[in-house]
């Protein structure tokens, strides 16, 4: 089965703290994962948001999360042709450990060294970092590490063509991460509601008791009107990291303010520049205007 959906961050009063919320906008279950299947879905989709919703225009997708699959990158690509297509960063995290790149390890205690790289990548505050920072780690292995065939095969699969995003700002978007999270999430709650074999039963038995439980159960929970339905964000700031910023505002030294003129259209609203080199504030570093330049170059 497959699912669209909308992800809700809100606080809970009772819990005292910011939860995260999934929520199915639309279910289909099919044999065969395949670039015919998802391009109905993804049509369906553009379709029920007119009809339900009373939208003039059909629904305009910016972002879409997938794994590593040709033929649902396809049927995105098919149904909004400037989509940003976001891959799964829990699932790299886990691929390129594992399979056919573990195999292509000559020495496997490189793992270490590979594993903090990639968390380093997945880390890039902008696209030109990450497209800066790849090819030189890429070296790193072939060179240093002396792993060119591992280095061939994680750039291939994972850098070239429409794979390359998958660090933390790809999408443009506060809050929208490459990451499934949402939809996994989802799954563990249909097989709590039908088990295992109620989501792989005969087709009459999946139509007849399997459906409309899970539905019914869904639409318990969800709250679909045209108000609610949002872009998914994985929660807002921590109150620690809000405190902490204000924190290094309130000291003169660590911040610098690049006059207007110095900023360029791509960087319009970042004028503050802000270094913390330790946890308190005698360990604060000056920020320098060369230093606030270089970061906005980065």
């Amino acid at each position: 089965s497959r699912a669209a959906c909308r992800s809700v961050s809100r606080w809970d009063s009772s819990q005292r703290k910011y939860v995260h919320t999934f929520y199915p906008l639309l279910y289909m279950f099919c044999r065969t994962e395949c670039y015919a299947a998802y391009l109905y879905f993804f049509k369906t989709l553009r379709c029920l948001s007119e009809e339900l919703f009373g939208l003039s225009d059909a629904l305009d997708v910016r972002c879409g999360g997938l794994d590593r699959s040709v033929y649902i990158a396809d049927a995105y690509t098919t149904t909004w042709p400037t989509i940003i297509l976001l891959l799964c960063w829990p699932h790299l995290a886990r691929k390129f450990k594992e399979g056919e790149f573990l195999k292509a390890l000559v020495n496997k205690d490189n793992l270490g060294v590979i594993t903090k790289h990639v968390h380093l990548l997945h880390s890039c505050r902008s696209i030109p970092q990450f497209e800066l920072l790849a090819p030189l780690i890429f070296e790193v292995w072939d060179k240093a590490l002396d792993e060119p065939a591992f280095a061939k095969r994680f750039e291939a699969t994972y850098f070239e063509g429409p794979w390359g995003n998958w660090h933390l700002s790809v999408s443009g978007i506060p809050g929208v991460m490459p990451t499934q999270n949402g939809i996994e999430a989802g799954h563990k709650v249909q097989k709590v509601i039908l088990s295992v074999d109620g989501l792989r039963a005969a087709t009459p038995i999946f139509l007849n008791t399997s459906a409309p439980k899970l539905l019914a159960q869904t639409g318990k929970k969800t709250p679909l009107t045209i108000e609610n339905v949002t872009y998914s964000a994985y929660g807002p700031f921590a109150i620690e990291v809000a405190l902490k910023a204000k924190r290094l505002l309130l000291v003169a030294e660590p911040h610098y303010e690049l006059p207007e003129e110095e900023i360029d259209s791509s960087h319009y609203g970042e004028r503050h520049f802000i270094i913390n080199t330790g946890s308190g504030a005698d360990n604060i570093g000056n920020m320098t205007r060369k230093r606030a330049k270089a970061f906005m170059q980065t």
